[in-house]
């Protein structure tokens, strides 16, 4: 936890008493601000922000797995391999045939295509 977020931790600790001991009470929430020396709009945002910040909580319990920031996390990815046996190119030539199969080599490819060159 850095320190941003603890002086956020801090200061929801500080405004979750307060507004406990508000609802504890009989005062209205101007009543309240006034004695306490606090805006009703500060009141009212921090309000929000200790609900939210319930409200995440109660999602991030509610979740299977939480990852944090910096927890890598890694993704099972598929794909299809080509057939190596399967033919991707069929010359015919006479009575000769020649197959590249795939996953062959570029060396290989131009070496074939070569040959074929001179036979032809």
């Amino acid at each position: 936890m850095n320190t941003r977020q603890m002086t956020r931790e801090i200061r929801l600790g500080h405004w979750r008493k307060l507004i406990n001991e508000r609802n504890a009470g009989s005062k209205t929430i101007a009543e309240f601000c006034d004695e306490q020396k606090i805006s009703p709009k500060m009141y009212y945002y921090w309000q929000r922000q200790l609900r939210e910040a319930a409200y995440q909580e109660i999602s991030c319990q509610n979740q299977v797995e939480t990852v944090s920031e910096n927890t890598p996390v890694f993704a099972k990815i598929e794909f299809k391999r080509p057939e190596y046996d399967a033919v991707a190119i069929l010359v015919r030539i006479g009575g000769i045939e020649c197959e590249i199969r795939n996953g062959a080599g570029k060396d290989t490819i131009e070496n074939t295509l070569s040959a074929l060159r001179k036979i032809c």
